[in-house]
């Protein structure tokens, strides 16, 4: 048995073999021939993506045997990026050589000092933070930037002016308070549209970091797939990536050890001479754990530190999510490559926050492919630390996991947007313009987004004679063909119709009546696994009929399906009866147990197929399974309401309890 099994391994792995592509590469600096650890790699159209090892290696498979060309991109913070056309080849080998993207400072020394060691400079760091930053809340006017592409093409644009509360550095205790906003707080439910980009790992600012948003605005979806996945978060969900203030990760003095920091050489940052610290983890097997109110311990960027040399402030921070980790229940959420780039500025002899991004690529779709890649921008164009009044409560855009810049209703006031872009407006990509004005201007847009539609034609739903014949009067219902699940894809169609039509009535009216109407008009959504799924012969489905009375229904065939148990009919013979869980079936017979009074007695009871009248029940049941067509396993409550010895009773033998034992 056991050289079966071993043949039969060997020959799905043979087959494997010969149905995926191994591509050995290797990373090195271009100038010194060094590896560098824990660069991005992935392949554009097959969708692989790996992290190279501390000797700079990695090996991207390709499981895609009809493709025969891909494009190979490798990213590593502080290099410039290398997008590179490949043939796919059995065991190929590549050797990528990245040059930096930042000039080296040319600087003269006069006085000789012994050059800092890398763990004297971080403690620096960590020691002024109170002396270079600020150590107060302050008023901070920013401009916050989206945008999402699809395939290499922009697909939307979103954009906002807006005022920020941003409170003193540092922050040694992470908000609890702050995770239950996120969490829990539905204020943008009604409007909430699933966002396949949120910053990853979810990481907050305290209560009091605050924003309110001035103005906004955003084009049309220009997708060629049909394809829309809002970016989640909005400003605060980037200042929450201010490691300095929050002092997390490779900043946090409680994980200095999972890292390996190497001082690089010195590099000149907006006029500044600084320290160059690269830092990657150690290599661990051990699996990441996160906890939203504490301080993350476990390694997971790779990245570079710029220092000032004089005051040890942070200048610019830039590093990136690794992929060869187990990420644990969190794997199926890891981007193909996430990158973080945080800029400071002095102002009034204190450092602050000026600019912050956030870049990540993810693989969609299950036949055709969809590499999307979402950007966020957040530029402080001003900052005041004198007078300050705080956010109201009314006018902060909360930070919650529903918090979408594209959903939230801001109409377009052009005259505004005028005086800002001749001002203080960052330069817009000449692509994103290009690509998102293939119909119309971005301009025409702006003006189109949350405004009513004159003249939209009112939906009619259609009519379809039928009939309810009952013993003593018959019921008519032409709409009747809602309920029929053959004209399910009709009848969402339909209300798909009549929503837009709601929604552009709702739109002069406020944000109440809006979230009453979205409300109301999602607690049912689409099914869409059900047009998709086979039934065979024995397969079990619960369902309302046309009066809304719940059934539970065994197929006879794919197309046809008989009632085995009515859950509503069950209930009308028993006064005030609870199910305790769901129905159970084998052959000929169901069992359900249910409670009455208030909880206080529970019964279990046998019945056969499609008859609510029971032919067997048993009292105070903890929980119970089938042992196969006749027999019944049992537990029955003691009296401290836990479970006693396990029963079994046999429905074909004069129904006898006894305890089970395995012989």
């Amino acid at each position: 048995m056991k050289t079966l099994i071993l043949s039969i391994n060997l020959l799905l792995l043979s087959f494997t073999s010969l149905s995926q592509s191994k591509i050995e590469v290797i990373v090195l600096d271009s100038l010194t021939n060094q590896p560098l650890p824990f660069a991005t790699l992935y392949l554009k159209a097959s969708g692989s993506g790996v992290t190279t090892k501390l000797d700079g290696k990695a090996n991207l498979v390709v499981r895609n045997k009809t493709l025969k060309k891909d494009t190979l991109i490798c990213s590593y913070i502080g290099y410039a990026k290398q997008v590179l056309p490949i043939d796919l080849k059995p065991n190929q080998k590549l050797t990528l050589y990245l040059s930096s993207s930042n000039t080296s400072l040319k600087e003269v020394e006069v006085v000789y000092k012994k050059p800092l060691k890398v763990n004297q400079i971080l403690k620096k760091v960590i020691k002024n933070t109170k002396q270079n930053y600020t150590q107060k809340t302050i008023k901070m006017d920013g401009f916050y930037r989206e945008t999402m592409q699809e395939n290499d093409k922009y697909v939307y644009l979103n954009e906002a002016i807006v005022v920020l509360d941003y409170t003193s550095y540092p922050v040694k205790h992470i908000d609890r308070k702050m995770y239950q906003v996120w969490q829990y707080d539905t204020r943008y439910g009604f409007d909430y549209r699933y966002a396949g980009f949120d910053g990853f790992p979810h990481e907050f600012n305290t209560i009091d970091d605050k924003v309110k948003l001035v103005e906004g605005r955003s084009s049309e979806i220009i997708s060629e797939t049909g394809f829309e996945s809002p970016i989640d978060g909005g400003p605060l969900s980037l200042t929450a990536k201010d490691y300095v203030k929050r002092r997390c990760d490779f900043l946090n003095p409680n994980t200095f050890n999972n890292y390996i920091y190497v001082k690089k050489e010195n590099k000149e940052i907006d006029n500044n001479n600084c320290y160059v610290i690269n830092f990657y983890p150690k290599e661990s097997n051990k699996k990441v754990i996160f906890n939203h109110v504490i301080k993350r311990k476990n390694a997971i960027y790779v990245g570079n530190l710029y220092i000032d040399k004089s005051s040890f402030a942070i200048v610019k921070m830039e590093f990136q999510l690794i992929q060869d980790f187990d990420y644990g229940f969190y794997q199926h959420r890891i981007p193909i490559d996430e990158s973080i780039v945080l800029k400071y500025k002095k102002t009034d002899s204190k450092w602050h926050l000026n600019y912050v991004s956030l870049k990540q690529t993810r693989l969609f779709g299950r036949t055709k492919k969809v590499l999307v890649e979402g950007f966020q921008e957040l530029y402080i164009t001003n900052v005041k630390t004198d007078e300050f009044t705080p956010i109201s409560e009314e006018g902060n855009w909360v930070h919650t996991r529903q918090t979408q810049l594209r959903t939230y209703e801001t109409p377009f006031n052009e005259e505004t947007w005028v005086n800002y872009e001749n001002t203080i407006y960052p330069k817009l990509n000449a692509k994103i313009k290009k690509d998102l004005e293939v119909k119309k201007t971005l301009l025409e847009q702006f003006k189109g987004r949350f405004k009513h539609k004159e003249n939209l034609k009112s939906p009619i739903a259609e009519k379809e004679k039928f009939t309810f014949n009952y013993p003593f009067e018959t019921l008519y219902d032409n709409y009747q063909w809602f309920s029929n699940s053959t004209k399910q894809n009709t009848f969402y169609s339909y209300l798909r119709t009549e929503n837009e039509y709601a929604k552009n009535y709702m739109i002069p009216y406020r944000k109440y009546e809006k979230r009453f109407f979205n409300a109301v008009n999602n607690f049912y959504p689409e099914d869409t696994t059900k047009s998709d799924r086979l039934y065979k012969k024995g397969d079990y489905e619960s369902d309302l009929d046309s009066l809304e009375n719940a059934i539970l229904y065994e197929y006879v065939d794919s197309n046809t399906r008989k009632s085995v148990f009515e859950y509503s009919q069950f209930k009308k013979l028993r006064e005030k009866c609870q199910f305790m869980s769901g129905v159970k079936l084998v052959k000929d017979y169901l069992c359900v147990n249910y409670t009455v009074n208030g909880g206080l007695n529970k019964q279990l009871v046998i019945l056969e197929k499609g008859n609510v009248i029971p032919i067997d029940s048993i009292n105070e049941v903890y929980s119970f399974e089938w042992f196969n067509d006749s027999l019944l396993l049992y537990c029955k409550e003691n009296q401290m309401k836990r479970s006693d010895n396990l029963y079994c009773r046999n429905i074909l033998s004069e129904f006898c309890d006894s305890i089970f034992t395995k012989e």
